[in-house]
């Protein structure tokens, strides 16, 4: 605490009242109070006081709570109840009080009805007077015995081993008929409403199992649920709802993905017919970037197009995701066109006239070649030339070790030129 600080607390604590005997005398006179103790301890210490009005009673008050309620507390009718008064309040209900104090409203006090003199029961006063508690012999409320809570445990299959019942709360020991090794702990109130042997964890682990035995699905409904949404299941066995299962989309049969059960059933399902899906409705003019000022052949000048797309796609799946030329496998990749784009019109959806590079050997034979009139000797030669300063080069040159496909050329011929978007981040050449 800094100067300043400590200063004003110093300030605050010499301008803070000093009490004495006569300052608590006369706080008590301003209250209207006779102060009746001869000596002042501190402010935390009762001291002894009478009210005018009642000279009779002599009562006790602090310091501290002058400031808070500094009149009579039987002026107010907020006094301490005397026990004399209590004993009436037992009395005008029809039971006789068997205590010879009264200390508080939540101690509980012994009576006896009149109407049932036999049975001594117990109650606090702040119950009687404010809960309706008293006899339940009057109210018909009858109190379960020994011998039929012992049948109610016997019903769920509990030998009851306690000589005496308190209520229903209480737990008791017992012990299960068919573990009688194992003494537990069971209340009344769960054996009332429990569904089968109460407390009993092997019990209780034989129902759950069985339970869950009953609700499984069997194999034959999970291939149904597949075959529904046009999957074929690849495996012969069935866990549980939350265990991926192997499956091949009718739309993607050179794909394995996995699905579990419960996500075919809420309506998941093959992630690549997901993702065409959310491309078509982003597609063409849906797009919210598509510039209606372009004709059709700015889009194919610009490779902006689904045809282009789709074949870009199929020379990375193609090539893994791999450089040929480096060997870097993911990061930012491009499609190159081995016979130049904007010269050869009928490979430009022909996948074996495309390879995989990475951004910086892409750069590195566009620098050395330039962007236009490229040809596949021209990258040949290249890859040659990568060879030999010692990289590891994957491409072949030699035709019948690349795997070709001209799926994409031939379904491009069903696409519209008109169908176009925004060109993804890899850059065809």
């Amino acid at each position: 605490m800094s100067k300043a600080g400590v200063s004003l607390r110093n300030e605050i604590r010499r301008k803070r009242k000093t009490w004495d005997l006569d300052s608590a005398r006369k706080a008590f006179e301003d209250a209207g109070l006779i102060l009746l103790a001869t000596e002042y301890k501190n402010v935390e210490e009762p001291m002894p006081y009478r009210c005018p009005k009642h000279p009779d009673v002599i009562q006790y008050k602090r310091i501290h709570d002058m400031k808070k309620a500094p009149g009579c507390p039987m002026c107010s009718n907020v006094a301490r109840l005397r026990f004399d008064e209590v004993k009436a309040e037992f009395s005008r209900r029809g039971y006789d009080l068997l205590e010879t104090e009264y200390k508080n409203s939540s101690t509980p006090m012994k009576y006896v009805c009149r109407k049932h003199p036999s049975v001594v029961r117990e109650t606090t006063f702040s119950n009687l007077r404010h809960s309706g508690g008293g006899c339940l012999d009057c109210k018909g409320i009858v109190k379960h015995t020994l011998e039929l809570v012992r049948e109610a445990y016997e019903e769920k299959g509990l030998v009851l081993t306690e000589d005496r019942y308190v209520n229903n709360k209480y737990k008791m020991k017992c012990y299960c008929v068919k573990h009688p090794d194992k003494i537990i702990r069971v209340s009344y109130f769960q054996v009332q409403s429990a569904k089968g042997t109460p407390g009993c964890e092997e019990c209780v682990s034989t129902i759950k199992k069985s339970s869950a035995a009953s609700r499984k699905v069997d194999l034959s409904k999970v291939k149904k649920v597949f075959e529904e949404k046009g999957y074929t299941l690849l495996s012969d066995a069935y866990i549980n709802c939350s265990t991926p299962m192997p499956y091949k989309c009718s739309r993607h049969p050179e794909r394995i993905q996995y699905g579990t059960y419960t996500q075919m059933r809420v309506g998941s399902g093959c992630y690549y017919c997901g993702r065409e899906s959310a491309a078509e409705k982003m597609r063409g003019e849906r797009n919210p970037s598509y510039n209606t000022e372009k004709t059709d052949e700015e889009r194919v000048q610009e490779r902006s197009y689904k045809a282009i797309q789709l074949w870009r796609d199929s020379v990375y799946d193609r090539d893994e995701h791999t450089c040929q030329g480096c060997a870097k496998r993911g990061g930012r990749l491009n499609a190159h066109h081995l016979d130049g784009y904007h010269w050869c019109k009928e490979k430009r959806l022909d996948v074996s006239n495309g390879v995989t590079l990475c951004v910086e050997c892409h750069r590195s034979f566009h620098k050395m070649y330039g962007n236009r009139n490229n040809t596949r000797e021209q990258f040949e030669e290249w890859i040659e030339a990568k060879r030999a300063q010692g990289y590891n080069v994957l491409y072949r040159t030699n035709s019948t070790d690349v795997k070709e496909s001209n799926v994409i050329g031939e379904r491009s011929t069903e696409i519209s030129r008109q169908d176009c978007g925004n060109s993804p981040e890899g850059v065809a050449s």
